[in-house]
Formats: C-alpha cells, structure tokens, sequence
C-alpha cells in the first residue's frame, strides 16, 4: 500500500520494492492511494509526483483508491456525475487495474447530504454511502484509513463488495466516535 509521498523519488523506491516482491511472491497486490494534494485541505504534492503517479504507478498498481479530484487527474477529464464517475474508474480497470475504489464521490454523489463511495471491478459497480457528520475542523488522514481498511479487508479473505462494505461500517465507526468526542485527531482507539 502507498499513500501520500513527499517527493517522486520515493515513488522510485516503491516501485523498486513493488517489482522485487511481485518477483518473489507473483501473487503480492499493489494497492496504490494516489494522493495528488488536495488544496481545500492545504495538500500540495512535491513536483514530479503527479506524474510518477500517473505514467508508473499506474500501470503496475492492482488496485487504486483514487478521491473523485485524482481520478479526474488519472483520466485526465472532469466529472460531474455519476455515469461519467464510472466511466472513469472502468477506464482505469481497462488500463490494468482490477479494483477501483473511488473514495469521495462529492460534486458526483447522487445525495450530497451523504459520504458517498464507488467500487469498481470487472464483476459490476457498487455504490456506498455514510453519513456526514458536521466537525468544526475536517479531520485528516481519513482517505488513509480507507485504503487501509479496504486492503485490510481483502488480505483477511473478503470479497471485493463484503470489504467495500466492512471498509464503509468501520470508517464511519471512527468518524462517528470523533464527531461524538468533537477530537480533530481520528478516535481509532476509541
């Protein structure tokens, strides 16, 4: 699992550490979170990692957990609903990757009042959503927590749709128990 990199080269090194384990173990995933920065939230990507994230990561990555803002940037289109939202993440399983998991539909959702979530795999499209809860201050690190559930998920055994649906539970879990406690920091603990 990679996440947010703080420069192109340590996509270098991740793909220096992906290719020596898919060597040794053929069937080991890559599930690439490709964190593009998000200015809303002060996220600004170094140079260079866009594009390491698009043109090499991309194509050897098993799965991806894109938020709808990289998946534009994947596709490289913009999208304002749900069909053109699927369309995309079907571009990215015809590129290679087997599972899409669309982590925040927002402007796309069909309900703006909910968290919403699309997955993406050859057998169908699965839409989930969750509720909003309305912090004072956003807390960070949740699109984090939902590659990591859903990879968590995966390697204990689950289905594609059964971890989709054990990732939303346990993510809106943690949410509801920060909100509950007004924290910024996630009540992962709790």
């Amino acid at each position: 699992l990679s996440g947010y990199l703080g420069s192109a080269e340590q996509g270098d090194e991740i793909l220096t550490v992906v290719n020596a384990v898919k060597a040794a173990n053929p069937d080991a995933i890559y599930f690439c979170d490709p964190v593009m920065g998000h200015p809303e939230k002060g996220c600004i990507v170094a140079p260079g990692v866009t594009r390491f994230l698009t043109e090499q990561a991309l194509p050897v990555a098993d799965m991806m957990a894109p938020n709808l803002l990289e998946l534009e940037t994947l596709c490289d289109t913009h999208l304002a609903d749900l069909d053109q939202t699927r369309a995309a993440a079907h571009q990215l399983l015809a590129r290679g990757v087997k599972l899409v998991l669309v982590k925040h539909l927002g402007r796309a959702a069909q309900d703006s009042s909910r968290f919403e979530m699309l997955l993406a795999t050859s057998q169908g499209d699965y839409l989930i959503a969750r509720p909003l809860y309305d912090f004072a201050r956003q807390p960070v690190g949740v699109g984090d927590l939902i590659s990591a559930l859903m990879l968590a998920n995966l390697l204990a055994g689950h289905d594609a749709v059964s971890a989709f649906e054990r990732t939303n539970a346990s993510v809106d879990a943690v949410l509801q128990e920060t909100w509950r406690q007004q924290a910024y920091e996630l009540q992962l603990i709790a």
